[in-house]
């Protein structure tokens, strides 16, 4: 079974789009964004587990992992 997962203006990740197995691999140079992979899927469960994610978004600061300010964590050259 495949899972689809989708990055947009996340650290270093522009538009990143992953498709992810029972058992993933990540290889790269330093600086490519392989730990804000895990980042965000750290962010993502510690705000599902403080029922925050469908009503306030994510939790940026937790148990898990803390980006610190939003700055820190919003792609440098993000268009809204």
């Amino acid at each position: 079974m495949m899972i689809y997962f989708h990055l947009k203006n996340f650290k270093s990740h522009q538009d990143t789009r992953l498709s992810l197995a029972s058992l993933n691999v990540f290889t790269g140079l330093n600086g490519t964004g392989k730990s804000s992979v895990f980042q965000i899927l750290l962010l993502l469960r510690q705000s599902f587990l403080k029922n925050n994610l469908l009503q306030h978004g994510l939790d940026l600061n937790g148990d898990l992992f803390s980006v610190g300010v939003t700055e820190e964590a919003v792609y440098q050259l993000a268009q809204f």
